[in-house]
């Protein structure tokens, strides 16, 4: 066992005898790891996914979605106009976007027929998490189960024309 740690020791010390050969094997692969991970992150950093939001209720219930994706530990809420956000939308600068048209209100809710417009770049992979976020910040708790204000949906295809708008029903067993 002695004579297997002599050679290996013996050949480390012929590997390593010039500094490039240590700067070659140990440095710069440590150097380029923390290069390639983007270095430390910074506290100021947020992560979370950009949700471009307009308001055009302007209701108690609008209100209290957007301050519940305030909390969000998935969005990050944008309030804009719908013209800012419907530019940045098309300029593809904003990858999600969620609209709450006049006359969401609790009456609307409970009548069935309120409505949200969630509108997502075509292969975003930001998409699901704020479609999640917005189910999330949307519940409310009905009868042990959460139910989710309705809301439409709007893919853009290449040329930027909106497509057909399926009305989902987003319920989850708690």
């Amino acid at each position: 066992m002695k004579k297997i740690f002599a050679i290996a020791w013996k050949d480390a010390i012929i590997r390593f005898a010039s500094r490039s050969e240590l700067v070659f094997f140990i440095i710069l692969p440590i150097i380029f790891t923390y290069l390639l991970a983007g270095g430390t992150p910074s506290a100021d950093d947020d992560n979370r996914v950009r949700l471009v939001v307009v308001d055009q209720a302007n209701t108690f219930v609008s209100q209290e979605i957007i301050a519940e994706l305030e909390k969000s530990t998935a969005v990050r809420p944008d309030m804009l106009t719908l013209e800012k956000a419907e530019e940045q939308f098309d300029q593809r600068r904003a990858s999600v976007m969620l609209i709450f048209p006049k006359g969401l209100d609790l009456n609307s809710i409970q009548a069935g027929s309120a409505r949200m417009d969630f509108r997502q770049q075509p292969n975003s992979l930001d998409a699901p998490i704020a479609e999640r976020a917005i189910q999330i910040g949307a519940a409310d708790e009905q009868a042990g189960r959460k139910s989710c204000v309705l809301f439409e949906r709007d893919c853009r295809g290449d040329q930027g024309e909106s497509a057909e708008k399926p009305v989902e029903r987003a319920e989850m067993q708690e």
